[in-house]
């Protein structure tokens, strides 16, 4: 786990959750993404941020909390929900401007933040599970063991669709136009 993407990821919006379980994990959270901590101290308010090498001055321009993991998701290894996503041809797409990532769930088309997967080393699966409500989130895994929860963003579909609308009628068209000028 790459402690200084999460504080990257937390530094946009100054905010960071940590949360304890029963047992004394501690998770960090920018609100849409959560990572376990380990081979640390335990964490509190202050020493997160000094943990991120916020400078003491700007510690007041933070948010930080400390919760119990929230309980409408699983933080464990194992899920009896857990299904491995395929990953589609298309793996990321810019929308608003951003670079999101696309998963392909039992409930649909679900778009990520990316930049949720850069604190996590290189040998990982995303996996979907879902919560009691039947929304579905993702689960990233290095072998059997949970590295990351992320939260799929919630975007309007209508508008998306009328996108990618365009975009197919657009490359309809470039095709029409390869297949009469004679190229593959």
């Amino acid at each position: 786990m790459k402690i200084k993407a999460i504080a990257q990821i937390c530094a946009r919006t100054k905010f960071v959750t940590i949360y304890n379980d029963a047992s004394g994990e501690q998770w960090l959270s920018d609100g849409g993404a959560a990572y376990p901590i380990y081979d640390l101290p335990e964490l509190d308010e202050r020493s997160v941020l000094a943990i991120f090498d916020v400078p003491a001055d700007k510690w007041p321009d933070w948010q930080t909390l400390a919760a119990p993991l929230p309980t409408s998701l699983n933080f464990a290894d194992n899920d009896d929900s857990e299904k491995q996503l395929t990953m589609p041809r298309i793996r990321s797409i810019n929308k608003d401007g951003k670079i999101r990532g696309v998963a392909l769930t039992s409930k649909g088309l679900r778009l990520y933040n990316l930049d949720y997967l850069k604190p996590l080393e290189d040998d990982f699966e995303l996996y979907e599970r879902e919560t009691a409500d039947g929304e579905i989130y993702l689960a990233a895994k290095a072998g059997v063991f949970l590295k990351a929860v992320i939260m799929p963003l919630k975007i309007n579909y209508t508008d998306f669709l009328s996108d990618l609308h365009q975009l197919t009628d657009a490359a309809s068209r470039a095709k029409e136009i390869q297949r009469r000028e004679g190229e593959p």
